[in-house]
């Protein structure tokens, strides 16, 4: 089942909302899709789809502990 619904790693996309900021889009998205592969959320995903199908909800807690 998690092979259907995950099968392919998550990839962000940022939109800026003004053309002034595409500079800052641009750093936002590679900073976030960075952070995606170093926070291991391929795993956190994975588990949490895996979660939602005896109870329907799966639950993903992402923080910053500095």
């Amino acid at each position: 089942m998690i092979p259907t619904l995950y099968s392919r790693d998550p990839h962000i996309y940022v939109k800026p909302r003004r053309t002034s900021s595409a500079a800052f889009a641009e750093t936002m998205e590679e900073i976030l899709n960075y952070n995606v592969d170093e926070l291991k959320l391929k795993d956190s995903i994975q588990r949490a789809i895996g979660d939602s199908v005896p109870s329907g909800f799966g639950w993903i807690e992402c923080g910053y502990h500095p």
